[in-house]
């Protein structure tokens, strides 16, 4: 009976949590009513985002690395850009830079094994892109990493310095944190680390949540994202097990100022997980950093949605990098 009842409370509590983000998002969201609305273009159709997606599905090929079964999309020649997965299903957020990068790099993306049973932790994540490298005998590579993909981003710069050419983190902060903070930091991670929430919480609440979470004002409408979180078999299953383990401790304010890689970050001004002033605090504290770029809007999705942007961001810091010029630190708003 008691678990029972502790079970019901976690739920009870998970579902303020999400009842309280959404909200706090919202807020977020509200912009005065004087601010001219910001066009980003023409919303995706159905049609190009499904040509992306099936651009990658087609292109991947089943590769086995140390045991691991995974699929690799593999283009390109040159230095190579490493891009970093978010989840399993979510791949096609980087078909634009697949697509703009292939005529002068070599582009890499591995399809991500999600854990429904034992934690993951970020040295494990870490350790895909460096199995990848060492399959396809990749000696040094650029790693780029949106969203949570963000934080095996930054750790394989820490972790492996000398097979790294650059870094580039999307929205992804020093820390990683979901407001209400003290709700979800201290009572609804905990509980879902600990309470067999998986048996409690549907599919359907999670779907919810991330798509209210990353849809923003941008180009992509609801219902693809919908479509790409579809993707993702047993959600909290997937959330608990893969996601949390490496999200909830995401903390690199003590050694970020040891971090002598290239890198840029790249964020939009509205992001609640990438706040500007923590991004800045970021920026400051890393010893190479080539600057903090600030896109408006757009949804989580910003390699997307802000493609054309994104890739011009991209291809001046990889040259920057090879001419060997100095990071300047500088925050620069790119769009309005």
């Amino acid at each position: 009976m008691a678990g029972s009842t502790g079970r019901r409370a976690g739920l009870f509590l998970l579902g303020a949590a999400l009842g309280a983000a959404g909200g706090g998002l919202a807020a977020r969201r509200a912009r005065p009513a004087q601010d001219a609305p910001v066009t980003l273009g023409d919303v995706v159709t159905d049609e190009e985002f499904l040509a992306d997606e099936r651009m990658i599905l087609d292109a991947f090929e089943p590769a086995t690395i140390e045991g691991w079964q995974t699929r690799l999309y593999d283009r390109g020649a040159g230095e190579a850009i490493v891009f970093v997965p978010i989840i399993r299903g979510l791949e096609v957020v980087y078909a634009r830079q697949l697509r703009a990068f292939a005529a002068t790099h070599r582009v890499l993306l591995y399809e991500r094994t999600e854990s429904l049973d034992r934690p993951v932790g970020v040295e494990e994540r870490v350790d895909e892109i460096r199995r990848v490298l060492d399959h396809l005998g990749i000696a040094r590579a650029h790693i780029v990493g949106l969203g949570d993909a963000g934080i095996p981003t930054f750790n394989f710069g820490r972790l492996h310095p000398a097979r790294t050419l650059s870094l580039t983190s999307l929205c992804l902060g020093p820390r990683y944190r979901v407001p209400p903070y003290w709700l979800n930091e201290g009572i609804i991670n905990p509980l879902t680390e600990r309470l067999p929430l998986e048996w409690l919480v549907p599919d359907r609440v999670i779907r919810a949540m991330v798509i209210k979470a990353t849809a923003g004002g941008g180009r992509l409408p609801a219902h693809l994202i919908g479509h790409m979180v579809d993707h993702i078999p047993e959600q909290m299953r997937v959330h608990k097990y893969s996601v949390l383990p490496v999200t909830g401790h995401h903390e690199m304010r003590g050694w970020a100022h040891a971090l002598g890689v290239p890198v840029l970050l790249i964020d939009r001004d509205d992001d609640p997980l990438a706040p500007v002033a923590e991004m800045e605090e970021l920026a400051a504290a890393l010893p190479n950093c080539h600057g903090l770029k600030v896109l408006h809007d757009g949804g989580r999705f910003i390699t997307y949605t802000w493609a054309d942007e994104v890739n011009r961001l991209l291809h001046d810091f990889f040259a920057d990098v090879a001419a060997g010029k100095p990071g300047e630190r500088r925050m620069e708003v790119v769009a309005p």
